[in-house]
């Protein structure tokens, strides 16, 4: 598997190999605190707060009760682009979600290249046979199918006492 693209290299972070004091943990925590972007990662985030402070971002990644593989983006510079994970494991069909967030600056042209990029690892290096991205961002579902993903489902659900359409797209292997 290539792990450097024409805009972004991929680097899993490994507990206790690359990542061994959790440092990462924080740095990505930073940059998504920066961006303002918990209300795209937790989209159920309601007006308590507590998702996406840094307790509950460290017990997230933690989590041994739902373990993830987690992948970071760098671009050629060094610099963060952004990172995705998988978890909620199924291991009847061999599936996972997969969360993706870009840091704003590399929102683009990158973008596609990462969630490519992800896609193959997670067949390749996983082992998944199937990744599913569910979301109730329009923009997050035109990307899945521009990287391969089908629609298989939509459905309007309350967020937060808010009725939104909430995407499901799957990508098989």
């Amino acid at each position: 598997m290539n792990t450097h693209g024409e805009h972004v290299k991929l680097i899993p972070l490994v507990r206790g190999d690359n990542d061994e004091r959790g440092t990462l943990a924080y740095v990505l925590w930073i940059a998504i605190e920066q961006a303002g972007d918990w209300d795209k990662i937790f989209w159920d985030l309601g007006p308590e707060r507590r998702k996406g402070d840094l307790f509950h971002w460290c017990h997230y990644l933690a989590n041994d009760t739902n373990p993830m593989a987690l992948i970071m983006f760098m671009d050629h510079q060094d610099a963060l682009a952004g990172i995705v994970w998988f978890n909620s494991y199924n291991k009847d069909d061999h599936s996972a979600l997969i969360h993706i967030w870009i840091e704003p600056a590399h929102r683009g042209a990158p973008t596609r290249e990462m969630g490519l990029m992800a896609t193959e690892y997670a067949h390749e290096v996983l082992k998944l046979k199937k990744v599913i991205g569910i979301s109730p961002h329009w923009v997050i579902r035109n990307f899945g199918l521009k990287c391969g993903y089908k629609e298989t489902e939509r459905g309007e659900y309350d967020i937060n006492g808010e009725t939104r359409t909430v995407f499901r797209v799957e990508k098989e292997f």
